[in-house]
């Protein structure tokens, strides 16, 4: 405990105090304990009592401890059990959009992949269910995908303010002319019309899918979510009954999106 601590107080772009504190409250998980006093978080962390001192004084008075022990010791607060509840709901969250896919890939047997911004401005592949078909479709976790092409990246696109739009656009593709800048915007004003995006062959050729968006609580934009396979399979499997399908399943995320 003391030498991570030491090693963390190295780094220059860590800002010590916020590290020193974040050590103390890690260290009720560590020690197991329900009460610590200055003496003994001194002790654990090797820190100077004023310090320590200092910096308990300052998460009691931000919420974040209590001291109510009759020796003087501190208790974790409210704050942080709120702070756990909220962390567990976006665990449960996370789990229900997994099982979703997990569904939708069972049943059609294809890609499944949800979407998320990176500053805003980047599409990026959050997470995947992999079809068992002999042809794979090439999308990896982690990897950026583009916003202008492909239906996972124009829904998310579809969304944005404006300005937003345009930058997205500009770094996405720069050499786009008038006439397809014009198309685009169409494109994503249709998507916004219909709640869906359809595409065949932008990004990779014989690739089609079919995308619908996710919104947090606050009505932004948050994913795509879509089903990805090769052109004539997602043909003869029917794209309305996965629009449907991907409909069922959007609107259940949603009901859990909109009450958390």
């Amino acid at each position: 405990m003391k030498e991570s601590l030491k090693e963390s107080l190295k780094e220059s772009e860590y800002i010590n105090s916020i590290v020193r504190a974040t050590e103390i409250l890690n260290l009720y998980r560590v020690k197991d304990v329900k009460y610590l006093g200055v003496t003994d978080i001194s002790q654990e962390l090797g820190l100077h009592k004023t310090s320590v001192f200092r910096i308990v004084k300052t998460l009691e008075h931000t919420g974040w401890l209590v001291q109510d022990a009759p020796n003087g010791k501190y208790r974790i607060g409210a704050k942080l059990i709120v702070l756990s509840a909220v962390s567990r709901q976006q665990f449960s969250i996370d789990d229900m959009i997994y099982r979703e896919m997990q569904l939708l890939g069972q049943r059609f047997n294809e890609d499944i992949v949800l979407t998320g911004l990176v500053d805003g401005y980047q599409a990026v592949c959050i997470t995947k269910i992999k079809s068992n078909n002999a042809l794979q479709i090439s999308s990896n976790v982690g990897y950026a995908i583009g916003m202008t092409k492909g239906s996972t990246g124009k829904v998310l696109l579809a969304y944005l303010p404006k300005e937003m739009q345009e930058k997205a656009i500009q770094l996405d593709s720069p050499d786009i002319t008038e006439e397809g800048r014009e198309a685009l915007f169409k494109t994503l004003e249709k998507i916004r019309e219909t709640g869906y995006c359809v595409s065949t062959s932008e990004r990779d050729e014989g690739v089609s899918s079919i995308s619908m968006p996710l919104f947090g609580r606050d009505g932004r934009i948050i994913y795509s979510l879509g089903i990805v396979g090769e052109e004539h399979r997602m043909t003869n499997k029917g794209r309305e009954q996965m629009r449907r399908a991907l409909q069922a399943s959007i609107e259940r995320i949603q009901e859990v999106l909109s009450i958390v």
